[in-house]
């Protein structure tokens, strides 16, 4: 019988032409606003699409291929809170669910097989994007999860052929579904963060509010940046991250030219001493709509007292976000090993 219903029964394709012309255009021009969402969700939920045609200090492209794994680290070590975890794991099912019921309908002649693999193609394209623009993580796991919802997908079209006698009302039915998934979709991101809607002005200002209080320490130059993994007595450990990308700007044959280095190739811890005489900076990072601002303070503590600040903030960063503060390190060219000065960026 599955077999049989994935082919089509033979009265779909006699009567497949007696459905209206009108349904099968609203349910294509349905699919095609979720398919913008799905995009604009998927690719663009961390950077705005506008971020792809501007320079960017910090991108982020990191690749997971062992499958598990991140959904493994976020029960057992808890780098997720559980709101976090199920919008993450639900979400990756949830919004292939109506990518896998209209690759059902528009390949029902095609095997279960045949439709999954278009299910994997599709997520596979999201995954590679993300990597080759540099706009999130690519992940093995997204991949399971966004194939477990395709197949919900199939199986919920098979549910609903097997419930219609025409093919009109199938369209119908089809198309309610996607109108509700689309308005549900736009309610959602509209209480989210309306800059995720597609043909939205969702340009991001970036500011500085006092960026002279670092004057002589530009973040092009520095030596070294990473997210902060310990502080000790008079060092600090800082964990390089392929996921970062910087931009530094060169002067060649007396033109400007942006040059995109990756620090490290691989994830790496870097120790390095601090002590007196080493400049701590602190960037405070907060987002008001599609601005976010940037407000340095130089400390004047010592390192005992920055140590501590470090440890406490550092902690109570990386519980709330998922991710600790990241450092930009410049080295002391006097004192070997030693950093001449440390840029710590903190989420507020």
């Amino acid at each position: 019988m599955l077999a049989r219903k994935l082919g089509g029964p033979s009265g779909y394709r006699k009567n497949e032409r007696q459905a209206s012309r009108g349904w099968y255009g609203l349910l294509y021009l349905s699919f095609g606003i979720y398919v913008m969402l799905m995009g604009q969700v998927i690719l663009f939920k961390t950077l705005p699409l506008d971020s792809l045609f501007h320079e960017r200090l910090n991108t982020i492209r990191s690749v997971n291929m062992i499958p598990f794994r991140t959904i493994g680290q976020s029960l057992v070590q808890g780098a997720m809170d559980s709101g976090q975890l199920m919008e993450n794991i639900g979400g990756n099912i949830l919004i292939f669910i109506p990518l896998g019921l209209f690759v059902a309908f528009i390949a029902r002649r095609w095997s279960f097989w045949g439709q999954i693999a278009v299910v994997l193609g599709i997520s596979l394209l999201f995954e590679i994007s993300q990597y080759v623009f540099a706009l999130g993580s690519s992940d093995i796991d997204d991949v399971l999860l966004n194939i477990t919802g395709g197949v919900l997908g199939i199986g919920l079209y098979l549910w609903l052929e097997n419930r219609t006698r025409t093919p009109r009302k199938l369209v119908v039915m089809l198309t309610g579904i996607y109108l509700l998934v689309g308005a549900g979709g736009i309610a959602s991101i509209t209480a989210y963060d309306t800059s995720l809607i597609p043909f939205v002005d969702a340009k991001v200002v970036y500011a500085d509010e006092n960026k002279e209080v670092m004057a002589g320490w530009e973040e092009a130059s520095r030596d070294l940046f990473g997210d902060l993994e310990g502080v000790g007595k008079d060092a600090i450990t800082v964990r390089t991250n392929p996921a970062y990308m910087v931009m530094t700007r060169k002067s060649t044959e007396g033109s400007d030219r942006e040059t995109a280095t990756t620090l490290e190739t691989e994830p790496k811890e870097v120790t390095f001493a601090v002590d007196a005489k080493t400049k701590i900076f602190i960037r405070y990072i907060h987002d008001e709509g599609k601005q976010v601002i940037s407000r340095y303070e130089a400390v004047s503590w010592s390192w005992s007292e920055a140590a501590h600040w470090l440890e406490r903030e550092g902690a109570d960063q990386g519980a709330g976000s998922a991710q600790p503060p990241t450092v930009s390190v410049w080295y002391s060219e006097e004192r070997p090993g030693v950093a001449g000065a440390l840029l710590i960026s903190m989420m507020e």
